[in-house]
């Protein structure tokens, strides 16, 4: 039985959508978590 692929990608590495998702989630990341380490720091 031959397996079929639904989607077949013969080229390697991520697409420009994939790259700005993970750089949008990033940013989100970073702007949540920024406050709170400054708050850290200003603590000490």
């Amino acid at each position: 039985m031959k397996t079929v692929e639904l989607t077949p990608r013969s080229e390697k590495g991520f697409t420009l959508v994939e790259v700005i998702i993970v750089s949008i989630i990033l940013v989100i990341l970073a702007a949540v978590a920024v406050p709170y380490v400054m708050r850290y720091y200003k603590d000490i």
